[in-house]
């Protein structure tokens, strides 16, 4: 699905680089030992929910049982005002699909 679905979608500004080799030839390639970082400090609330926080710990220990490095990092952010950058793109987006669905829905004038 990644290799049929990756690339950059039409008119889009940025896009990731394209992969030096199919995702399919990475299936089941052995990574190697990883360093993998986590966090179960939320970035727009207050709470992780608790099945959440299990899932999390479950993965913690299967990484680590593959024989990856995993450690704890929070990252300093200001979830505040990421929400407010966030919600701002959202809105933003929001309103420009609303006004091409306008564009395309009203009937054309020709006065």
């Amino acid at each position: 699905m990644l290799d049929a679905t990756a690339g950059p979608d039409t008119g889009a500004p940025y896009w990731a680089a394209p992969p030096e080799r199919a995702f399919l030839s990475e299936v089941g390639v052995n990574p190697g030992k990883l360093r993998i970082a986590f966090t179960a400090e939320p970035f727009f609330g207050s709470r992780v929910d608790e099945d959440c926080i299990k899932g999390l710990e479950a993965t913690v220990k299967l990484c680590q049982d593959l024989g990856h490095e995993v450690v704890e990092a929070v990252l300093p952010v200001d979830g505040k005002a990421l929400a407010r950058a966030f919600l701002t793109i959202v809105c933003g987006e929001t309103r420009a699909v609303i006004e091409e669905a306008r564009g395309v829905t009203q009937p054309q004038s020709f006065i």
